[in-house]
């Protein structure tokens, strides 16, 4: 049985993308092709580890190295440099994200220093040359494995795994089951989704006279971007 279904709006419909001409010209603007007057660039050393103690930072040889114009750890930040929580929930237990790892880092790819230097390669050179020597702790990965008596803690500074416990109600959950000619159960596990940009992420910035501060930024989100700014 064929069963032919009509276009309807924009479902089934080939919808012309208006960025195209642009792009496969060669006429796109990329984070990378904005080149400013005196521009810097800033590089970031991350964590090999998913969860430990930082002991020591060692940036001496990167700070010494010629056109650097700053290094720059977690400890040369004030406390209310750090990323706000996404989600707010009643009793949510949310332990803090700095911008750069203090004490600890708790997934691989946290931030623990930022060069900045006077071109890229230099700046990622010097990052480089940052030693960091840390004391590994106990990882879990699992999000079941994490709820069991006795898992490692993702995060020292709370007493549990458990992020939050939100229940949404509606109906009678228990009259329906009752009347329902079948029931299935699975069980789904699905990785981790991340959207891949033909850019990756990016950001140039330029002070202005007035104090005002022009960003180009990859985000699909550059109004939220522009509130954090300000």
């Amino acid at each position: 049985m064929t069963t032919e279904h009509t276009t309807n709006g924009l479902i089934g419909a080939a919808v012309r993308r208006v960025e195209d001409r642009v792009l496969v010209t060669g006429r796109g603007c990329y984070t990378d092709d904005i080149q400013l007057p005196g521009m810097v660039y800033m590089a970031l050393l991350r964590s090999p580890y998913p969860h430990a103690k930082i002991i020591s930072i060692n940036t001496d040889a990167a700070r010494a190295m010629a056109g650097v114009e700053s290094v720059v750890t977690g400890a040369d930040l004030g406390e209310h440099m750090k990323i706000p929580s996404p989600v707010v929930v009643p009793n949510q237990k949310m332990p803090p994200h700095p911008v750069l790892a203090r004490g600890a880092v708790h997934a691989v790819g946290v931030p623990v220093a930022a060069v900045v230097a006077r071109t890229r390669a230099l700046a990622q050179d010097a990052a480089n040359a940052i030693e960091v020597e840390y004391e590994p702790l106990p990882v879990v990965v699992d999000a079941e494995e994490a709820l069991l008596p006795g898992a490692p803690l993702a995060r020292e500074e709370l007493d549990t795994n458990v992020c939050y416990i939100t229940t949404k109600k509606g109906g009678d959950v228990d009259k329906a089951f009752a009347e329902a000619d079948h029931i299935a159960c699975m069980r789904i596990a699905s990785p981790r989704q991340v959207a891949m940009a033909i850019e990756p992420r990016g950001a140039v910035a330029k002070p202005e006279a007035n104090g005002d501060v022009a960003v180009w930024l990859t985000t699909q989100t550059p109004h939220r971007a522009r509130a954090d700014l300000s």
